[in-house]
């Protein structure tokens, strides 16, 4: 799955510069993907985005867009230098105001219960450094801070066996946005649908959605 970025710049800054750069970015997405299992969302489903560039610690420009970014110009206006960029979607109630710091949103913690991602759609997130004026085209890939998992039984080994039920058990409960914790928190997360149980029992293989829990190296 990505999601891609192509801009041009031209303009002042945000940080008070003249005859800066004006920045054009395009999304795009490479792949349809498909879901599976108690989660009723596309992979690819993005409902709102948000795009935030650093100078050194202080936020100096964010773009926020209610629904899907695809098909629509983001314009943002930066002087000449480096820039670290970051991007999430599909948290719900993300204020890019809470995050003038690139400290304060390597802190982000995204809630992993599942409860919204049938209505709002997997969280993504991407980060990303650019030099302007040398990167007048930017290409973005947005991540799932979901795995994509592929479960299968073998049936062979226990004669008569029937699934009745699957569930992925004591998973994170939240998840680092851009950084390397693990999670504190665990949930009981992921379960086979109806179908899904059809097809382990038919010797099928099906998918299941389970949060990232980095604990370091």
């Amino acid at each position: 799955f990505g999601l891609f970025a192509q801009s041009c710049i031209k303009d002042d800054g945000r940080n008070g510069c003249s005859g800066c750069l004006l920045e054009t970015v395009e999304f795009t997405v490479d792949s349809p993907g498909q879901s599976k299992s108690s989660y009723r969302c596309s992979e690819d489903l993005i409902t709102s985005f948000n795009l935030l560039v650093y100078s050194g610690d202080r936020l100096v420009s964010s773009k926020h867009i209610e629904g899907d970014p695809r098909g629509k110009a983001i314009d943002i206006r930066l002087a000449e230098g480096l820039y670290e960029c970051y991007a999430v979607a599909n948290i719900n109630s993300f204020d890019p105001d809470e995050y003038t710091s690139k400290e304060s949103l390597l802190g982000l913690m995204i809630k992993t219960d599942g409860s919204g991602f049938d209505s709002h759609g997997f969280p993504m997130t991407f980060d990303g450094t650019i030099s302007v004026p040398e990167d007048r085209k930017v290409s973005i890939s947005m991540r799932r801070v979901v795995s994509l998992w592929e479960f299968s039984v073998d049936m062979s080994a226990i004669p008569g066996l029937v699934v009745s039920s699957v569930r992925m058990m004591n998973t994170a409960g939240t998840v680092s946005a851009f950084g390397n914790g693990g999670s504190e928190d665990h949930i009981n997360g992921d379960f086979a649908s109806d179908s899904d149980i059809q097809t382990l029992n038919l010797g099928g293989q099906v998918l299941f959605y389970v949060p990232e829990n980095l604990q370091g190296n």
